[in-house]
């Protein structure tokens, strides 16, 4: 059988992979009360499954950004799949906690591992058409999250549990690491055409993190806490909320498709500073009008739509800005863990004692904070 070669063979296993990173990391959440059930844990005790995958996620892209400028990337993708199948097969007969922490955080592992590696192999790929396969890139990431949710709703429809769900995850991971096995063993490296793109600038990988924590930290808080938020002001029952974040993650989806569909014609900066400009607006939006529901609405819908592209955008920016090696992608990745944990977790602690308003408070200052680490980027590479 021949191997498949060429930019286009190697996007496209990629975006295939892209796909079932999506499809496997958005299966813990909506799984959380069946894995407590079967684990006999608590619903405060199973959370720590989302500690353990992030620790993992973080470990993975940690290391196997250093892997990725040593190593072929292509197998090291492909082995990143095949080593989530059967842990992805072991996630739901795990029966204790304690084994199930364990498999999770492996799986956390491999999933830090191939998000690397999805963003290394494109960065690989010749200049001219990049920036649209990294907004394409992260398009696939969001698609196979959503359609995570219509396989364990048909799992449980059908079974009544969500063994099939992640049996079914385990099995589409066949066709999508055999299609990386495929692919010649590529050793790439990232061409970037910056003027400046031999250079080493540790304020450059410095304010792209902290861009990164706080970009993930603001799309990743507004989805866990706007129904919560909604619900404490009585601006919608529980129902309502659910059908609020869904408007959210919808904008959110189409957000990433614009970008993608018109990326070749943006310029990755002005992308990046008109997003965060609106984003900004609609946080302000909810705290100057707290109480009304067209607000919360429209904002919601607003905030997903510019929320969406920033992440791709950010390497896209990082991209044309200087040389990406995999050692600073990983970098990149471990600050997306970070920001995952450490702003929602800040809003729980806030919201009870100082009120809903913590949420969009919380939001306006980072999102302020990262327009700011924008400006200084555009400044630094100007």
């Amino acid at each position: 059988m021949g191997q498949p070669t060429g930019t286009r063979s190697l996007a496209t296993g990629t975006f295939l992979a892209f796909v079932h990173l999506g499809l496997t990391v958005a299966a813990l959440g909506p799984a959380k009360e069946f894995l407590a059930r079967t684990t006999g844990s608590s619903l405060a005790a199973i959370s720590s499954v989302f500690i353990a995958q992030n620790l993992g996620y973080m470990l993975g892209s940690f290391f196997g950004g250093r892997l990725y400028d040593r190593l072929p990337g292509t197998r090291l993708a492909s082995g990143a799949v095949w080593a989530m199948i059967p842990l992805l097969a072991l996630v739901p007969v795990a029966r204790s906690l304690a084994l199930l922490l364990a498999v999770v955080a492996a799986l956390g592992v491999m999933q830090g591992v191939m998000d690397v590696g999805g963003n290394v192999l494109i960065l690989w790929t010749p200049p001219q058409g990049r920036r649209t396969r990294m907004n394409a890139l992260h398009l696939f990431f969001g698609a196979g999250a959503a359609l995570c949710l219509l396989i364990m709703a048909q799992a449980v429809r059908l079974t009544g549990g969500i063994s099939w769900e992640y049996w079914t995850l385990a099995i589409l991971g066949l066709p999508v690491a055999l299609f990386l096995l495929r692919l010649p063993p590529l050793r790439g490296r990232h061409e970037s055409t910056a003027p400046q793109a031999g250079r080493v600038w540790p304020l450059g990988v410095f304010l792209f993190c902290a861009l990164i924590v706080l970009v993930v930290a603001v799309e990743a808080s507004y989805g866990a806490w706007v129904n919560t938020y909604a619900v404490a002001l009585g601006l919608a029952n529980a129902v309502v909320a659910a059908y609020l974040t869904s408007v959210y993650w919808g904008a959110f989806t189409l957000g990433r498709l614009a970008a993608t569909l018109l990326s070749a014609r943006l310029k990755p900066l002005a992308m990046l500073l008109a997003s965060l400009g609106c984003c900004l607006a609609a946080a302000v939006a909810l705290l100057a009008w707290p109480r009304q529901p067209e607000v919360l609405w429209a904002g919601t819908a607003v905030f997903g739509f510019f929320i969406g592209p920033l992440f791709a955008g950010i390497f896209n920016l990082a991209g044309d800005t200087m040389t990406l090696t995999g050692r600073i992608t990983g970098l990149f990745l471990v600050g997306t863990s970070l920001g995952s944990l450490a702003l929602p977790w800040l809003i729980g602690q806030m919201f009870e004692p100082l009120g809903p308003v913590s949420m969009p408070v919380s939001l306006a200052v980072s999102l302020a904070a990262a327009l700011a680490c924008t400006a200084l980027i555009g400044l630094a590479s100007a």
